[in-house]
């Protein structure tokens, strides 16, 4: 039969994860942001606040997503 694994290393290699998620999740929307202002010039802020907004939505439903599993 085997050992039941500590609690703190479950909850440890959880937290990396979603933190591996978050980062590269921002690393993608900089990526994205950057392409899409050297295409057009003419992005307002608010248009730059609305992508984030989508991006940062799609993050927390791979974060609420791997929690899960």
């Amino acid at each position: 039969m085997r050992r039941k694994k500590h609690k703190s290393i479950e909850k440890r290699k959880e937290y990396r994860k979603i933190r591996k998620l978050v980062r590269t999740g921002f690393e993608a929307q900089a990526k994205a942001l950057e392409e899409h202002a050297s295409q057009s010039n003419s992005l307002t802020d608010e248009q730059l606040e609305e992508m984030g907004k989508v991006v940062w939505e799609r993050l927390e439903k791979q974060i609420e997503e791997s929690k899960k599993s």
